[in-house]
């Protein structure tokens, strides 16, 4: 049985982008491209269904937790996964297949702190930090005046580094200046959506 033409015109312009999976940063680079995305796709509204844990990281009504899925599962035209085929980067995927050039996100004033949040932690096929890398990133932070942190609570921080992960993006979208060893597949689309500094680091 066909779906009922009032439901269908209600539904027909909403899009849920759906990513359960451990890799938090692709939840954060969807949150700040939803914008983008849709005034690519002009008239269509898109959605996140991501796991429970994630949504407080956002004030945003558009991302749900995956709890709610069956209740609003019928109020998209289309529920999209995003995956990942561990050779390219699914969201940088997603951008290509649907023909959207990312643009640089406007991200908020954030007043400095002394705190230096350092990320180490990478889930595959983003690497870890080396030990190496950690004890550069430890000393240059404090030549630069800060006081280093090995940590993933970044929001009172007033510099990042650290490899791609959610914390590490999370930052990145709330105006904390950071820097990111290239360990994974997403530098481009950090490159692009923040400008952001690269610290290639041995």
């Amino acid at each position: 049985m066909g779906m009922p033409l009032p439901l269908y015109a209600k539904i027909k312009d909403r899009i849920c982008i759906s990513y359960l999976g451990e890799s938090s940063e692709y939840v954060v680079q969807l949150n700040c491209l939803l914008p983008t995305i849709e005034r690519a796709l002009n008239g269509i509204k898109i959605f996140i269904c991501c796991k429970d844990e994630l949504v407080n990281w956002f004030n945003n009504p558009r991302i749900f937790g995956h709890s709610k899925m069956t209740q609003k599962k019928n109020d998209f035209a289309l529920i999209k996964p995003l995956k990942f085929n561990m050779r390219t980067h699914p969201v940088i995927g997603l951008l290509d297949d649907s023909n959207i050039v990312c643009e640089q996100i406007n991200v908020p004033h954030c007043d400095p702190t002394t705190k230096c949040a350092i990320c180490p932690k990478g889930l595959h096929p983003v690497k870890s930090m080396s030990y190496t890398q950690k004890e550069t990133a430890i000393k240059m932070a404090i030549q630069q005046g800060f006081k280093p942190e090995i940590t993933t609570n970044v929001l009172n921080a007033g510099w990042v580094i650290g490899v791609e992960s959610g914390p590490f993006y999370l930052a990145a979208s709330k105006g904390i200046k950071t820097s990111l060893i290239p360990t994974g597949l997403g530098t481009p689309l950090y490159k692009k959506m923040f400008n952001g500094d690269i610290l290639d680091l041995k």
